[in-house]
């Protein structure tokens, strides 16, 4: 895959069920590493610790569900 997103721009992903959707937008957020190849932001890979810093603070992912857990309290799932 090769794709460019420009600022004000958003990414739909869409797809069956076990096509790779969610493996895809982890891999685009950083929390995975991709097989091969690699995701650039600005230029420079987000594997560099100074560009995943700045990456994450401009990142916005709005996924389809609540990203918290009902067994936890407040705090435990901040951290």
């Amino acid at each position: 895959i090769n794709a460019q997103l420009h600022s004000g721009e958003l990414l739909h992903v869409i797809g069956a069920n076990g096509t790779g959707k969610s493996t895809l937008l982890r891999i685009f957020c950083g929390l995975q590493e991709p097989y091969s190849g690699e995701v650039c932001w600005r230029g420079h890979s987000i594997t560099t610790s100074r560009v995943r810093l700045v990456y994450h603070r401009q990142l916005h992912f709005i996924g389809h569900e609540l990203g918290m857990r009902e067994d936890l309290t407040a705090s435990e799932n901040l951290v």
